[in-house]
């Protein structure tokens, strides 16, 4: 287990792993219930394995492999240590073996204590425009579990060695083969699976959400759903509010939702096509937002082709083609397409809006204005790297050329005199960011 047991004295071991328990399921060839082993009083990994064949009735000629939920071996002392109280563990013929049925892996989700203490404090994850979690390279059921931990900084998490982790590189999770190095503006396609102010966003469009997600070279789908009604039963329940399961299932394995739910089998029938993913499914949309969503999708498409602007169209942006000559090659970083459908009820074919289709986003406008560009580079603490442009728009024949934030309330169309000449009222910036920040390539106020 995750403390050392030959560096305690008998008796304080003793007391420690007394309640000590692990989780099983035997999925070898056959969907049988979980079984609850004590740990309590096992030394060493040969001890755990000889109680593993004894409880599930393994002959000791039989060949098997014990697992965690993210196909990590136990297969010696240095690798059952790291195993913590109450984890969820599998009995596999393989390590790649494909799940012959689905285990639930129970998980706890206790909001961490900047909740209270940073309880006052605009904060770099509260995200300002309450942007929903993003397709990406998909989690494992540790960084699922940690995605839903109210107030969990990414640079405070901690990884299955209760470590704390400060580079997202370093996390045990981190396959280091996604690591581009030298990559313009970091676009290496790696978006962040953290979920940025994502708990905000989901409970503040709808009631309930559905995490589905896969890392990339993993045998299993992991779903986690939380929702407000299921808080409120377990109040009234006295249960333990902050806990649940999340589903492990192989890839394509819609049994466990309802017939009904026709979106929701149709995108986990479309998982056996995909390496990873992160799926966010938000129901009971509050009333308030509906309108909004359908009536004018063009207007947050736009803030989404902002956001996205540098993942979507490379590191120069999206330059206007026909003012370069011989026009430029495509970039070799334009490999994402983000759409957006919209389906409504009694219609047949959906509206889908491309976001590298749109040219009237705030970055496009930026990038296209510009009257010159200055780039700089900085090193940071000898190994981060931050990027920066600085574009200039000159007040000409008395016009600022700096584009208009169309999402701004207090803009309005230009305004012209009684000589038909424009006016030069815009309002002032007042208390808006000055600077914009792509972490991640992802846009954020600062």
């Amino acid at each position: 287990m995750a403390t050392p047991r030959k560096s305690v004295g008998v008796a304080s071991a003793q007391l420690e792993d007394d309640d000590a328990f692990v989780f099983i399921f035997d999925r070898r060839d056959k969907d049988v219930p979980e079984v609850k082993i004590p740990t309590g009083g096992l030394w060493n990994y040969d001890d755990f394995v000889k109680r593993v064949r004894e409880t599930i009735g393994i002959k000791k000629n039989e060949k098997f492999v014990i697992a965690t939920t993210n196909r990590e071996e136990i297969k010696d002392d240095p690798s059952w240590d790291i195993i913590d109280k109450g984890d969820t563990l599998y009995v596999l013929k393989s390590i790649n073996q494909e799940l012959c049925a689905p285990a639930k892996e129970r998980v706890n989700f206790l909001p961490h204590y900047d909740t209270i203490v940073k309880g006052g404090m605009y904060e770099y994850y509260a995200s300002e425009g309450q942007n929903p979690l993003h397709n990406g390279k998909g989690m494992t059921p540790r960084q699922l579990n940690n995605w839903a931990i109210y107030r969990l900084s990414k640079f405070i998490r901690k990884d299955k060695r209760d470590k704390v982790s400060f580079i997202e590189t370093e996390d045990e999770d981190s396959n280091s083969s996604l690591i581009q190095p030298n990559v313009p503006l970091s676009l290496n396609s790696d978006i962040s699976y953290f979920g940025v102010g994502g708990k905000q966003a989901v409970f503040f469009i709808g009631t309930s959400t559905r995490m589905i997600s896969k890392a990339r070279e993993s045998k299993d789908v992991h779903e986690l759903t939380i929702s407000k009604e299921e808080f409120q039963q377990k109040e009234i329940n006295q249960e333990a509010i902050y806990s649940g399961f999340i589903h492990n299932r192989k890839p394509g394995d819609a049994s466990h939702i309802s017939t009904d739910d026709e979106i929701v089998r149709n995108v986990i029938n479309e998982e056996k096509k995909r390496e990873n993913f992160t799926v966010v499914q938000i129901k009971n949309i509050n009333p308030d937002h509906l309108g909004y969503l359908k009536c004018r999708i063009k207007d947050w498409t736009r803030q989404l082709a902002h956001i996205y602007h540098y993942y979507i169209h490379g590191p120069q942006g999206n330059i206007d083609e026909s003012s370069v000559k011989n026009n430029r090659a495509p970039s070799p970083f334009q490999n994402i397409d983000i759409e957006v459908k919209l389906f409504m009820p009694k219609q047949t074919v959906p509206q889908v809006i491309n976001l590298r289709d749109i040219d009237d986003d705030m970055q496009t406008l930026y990038v296209r204005s510009g009257a010159s560009v200055f780039d700089f580079k900085a090193t940071v603490e000898g190994s981060g790297v931050v990027e920066g442009i600085i574009r200039y728009h000159p007040f000409l024949y008395d016009k600022e050329t700096f584009p208009s934030d169309m999402n701004d309330p207090r803009s309005e169309p230009e305004v012209f005199d009684e000589h038909d000449y424009a006016a030069n009222d815009r309002p002032g910036r007042g208390r808006r960011p000055i600077f914009e920040c792509y972490w991640k390539d992802l846009s954020h106020s600062l």
